[in-house]
């Protein structure tokens, strides 16, 4: 698989998630538990039901369940894993390249906070892996990378150290630009907030370390 997407419960723009499978092609879809409801809105047939199933009503779970076509892990609510860490395993051993979570953010701090640690699976095995909704594009950068002022999901870029030190990051075409400088998670970790490019293309370069890249808008 060279592309697969996520999506869970908690807060999705319906909106924003049909307008979203409109201008993207997967080719896998594995929905999440109430994330369900979502696809079944916008009419979308997942490959893959993952979750103990506590989000979504049994009228809408029942006519997924009798596909025969369709994939599905039944989780226990005493589990050691989330729904959404079951269904990032999954993609992964799916082989994917890609790997996009929709939604993922909302009202829960604690599952917030969770799924962008989920984040951390896929850094080191050459898969890009972010999570997006209607007003953010999150994922994670250890290496030297190009972003684009055309593509970005919002007017603001924050930059924040989110597993210890971050050394020898340089900043170019950006509206606050940085020549090798070493982030610390407690000394440092607002500095990165709310940057913007001024360039059309804008440049991060960094030694060592791993900076969490949130692309956002109000």
């Amino acid at each position: 698989m060279n592309r697969i997407i996520i999506i869970t419960g908690g807060s999705v723009n319906i909106d924003f998630a049909r307008q979203f499978f409109e201008k993207n092609e997967y080719e896998y879809v594995i929905a999440v538990d109430g994330g369900l409801k979502y696809l079944h809105e916008i009419g979308i047939k997942p490959d893959c039901l993952v979750g103990d199933f506590d989000t979504i009503d049994d009228e809408t779970l029942n006519l997924y369940l009798d596909d025969k076509t369709i994939e599905v892990i039944k989780l226990i609510p005493e589990k050691d894993y989330t729904d959404t860490h079951t269904a990032m395993l999954k993609a992964i051993e799916l082989e994917s390249k890609e790997i996009c979570i929709l939604g993922g953010i909302g009202t829960r701090i604690d599952h917030t906070i969770s799924n962008i640690q989920l984040l951390f699976l896929t850094l080191n095995s050459n898969i890009k892996a972010r999570i997006v909704n209607e007003n953010n594009n999150i994922y994670l950068v250890n290496r030297d990378i190009v972003i684009s002022k055309s593509e970005i999901c919002g007017k603001y870029i924050s930059l924040i150290p989110i597993n210890g030190n971050v050394k020898g990051v340089t900043l170019k075409g950006f509206k606050y630009e940085l020549n090798n400088y070493d982030f610390d998670p407690v000394e440092s970790v607002s500095l990165g907030v709310s940057n913007e490019l001024v360039e059309d293309i804008g440049q991060i370069f960094i030694e060592d370390g791993i900076l969490l890249l949130v692309e956002a808008k109000d």
